[in-house]
């Protein structure tokens, strides 16, 4: 069989193609010299040599073979962000990628005790044989996974530590107890990722303003808005007027000097500020509120620019202004 897959590999590739049959090792290596993605779309239980060529080529083609754990092993060493490429990884081999790697524990949804401590240079046995407190071992394992903090009890999470946790891992701060939740601490997890805000129980106006500074859109999901939290919201992103309870006239006059396309999320804008945006671009006449319209106010945007009659949506009072308006020009 070997010597016939030798002279015509591609007839033998052929009659694979439509009869599954039990290859060799030796005849699967046979067919990979001449065609290697047929082999890999044909047969997930491949020898060695053949499974470190389908990494070599592509890490995801280790997605679809089945990896023994010897060579999975293997696999690691030599390439340890292959670990997530690999089907049914168990914990030794997590250990064996993070001891070549440990910056890739961060990548790991699930983690062991054991895998944070390798991935500090720390052997797991002498770890579990000393008997002293190692604080020094704690704050470095928050430094590469924030979320260990979850571990630690009420009493021994630190304001220090709590700040290395979110640091590393802003998600961190559900896991740190209310208590716990400092101002300084707060602003932190915040700094680097707003979207956390969520997670801190009654957040100060500070931690606010760096959250809103950062992201204006969570201003919507503020319940207790104050003006500095809108007016820092509205400076940064015009549009964030949308999301403001109490929409008074300077922050509105604010979002529309700056984007005068915000008029459209102005609940009830006054005429005023209707004909400045017309002024600045009459075809806005069409985003306004039409319950906030009447004919004075179109008229009035008519004399500023008469293009603006054009995208009055009311039709009663498109043609009433255009009359009008006709009147007063002839």
């Amino acid at each position: 069989m070997v010597t016939v897959c030798h002279c015509n590999v591609n007839i033998m590739i052929d009659y694979l193609e439509t009869n599954v049959i039990n290859a060799t090792d030796t005849l699967k290596r046979v067919i990979a010299d001449k065609n290697f993605d047929f082999v890999l779309q044909q047969y997930h239980v491949l020898p060695k040599d053949l499974i470190m060529r389908a990494m070599h080529q592509d890490l995801d083609n280790l997605l679809y073979l089945d990896v023994p754990k010897d060579v999975a092993l293997d696999i690691v060493k030599e390439n340890p962000k292959a670990v997530f490429c690999i089907n049914n990884v168990d914990e030794e081999i997590k250990i064996e990628a993070i001891r070549k790697d440990p910056t890739i524990i961060k990548w790991f949804k699930d983690f062991t005790a054991d895998m944070l401590l390798v991935a500090s240079g720390e052997d797991p046995n002498v770890f579990k044989q000393c008997k002293e407190d190692r604080p020094d071992l704690a704050m470095k394992l928050l430094e590469i996974r924030g979320d260990f903090i979850k571990h630690f009890s009420e009493e021994h999470q630190t304001e220090e530590m709590c700040l290395t946790a979110v640091t590393s891992c802003p998600e961190a701060i559900q896991y740190i107890y209310k208590s716990k939740q400092t101002e300084t601490v707060c602003r932190t997890a915040v700094r680097t990722d707003p979207n956390v805000i969520e997670h801190i129980d009654d957040p100060s106006e500070h931690v606010y303003l760096i959250v809103v500074s950062k992201l204006p859109g969570l201003l919507r999901d503020i319940k207790n808005q104050t003006p500095l939290i809108c007016n820092i919201a509205v400076t940064k992103a015009p549009m964030a007027i949308r999301f403001v309870d109490d929409q008074t006239y300077m922050l509105c006059l604010k979002s529309i000097r700056k984007d005068p396309t915000a008029i459209k999320y102005i609940r009830d804008p006054t005429p005023d500020l209707i004909c400045r945006c017309i002024q600045m671009d009459p075809t806005l006449m069409g985003d306004v509120n039409v319950e906030s319209l009447d004919l004075d106010i179109c008229l009035s945007c008519a004399f500023l620019d008469q293009d603006s009659i054009d995208h009055i949506k009311d039709n009663n009072l498109w043609f009433d202004c255009l009359t009008e308006f006709t009147k007063f020009i002839t």
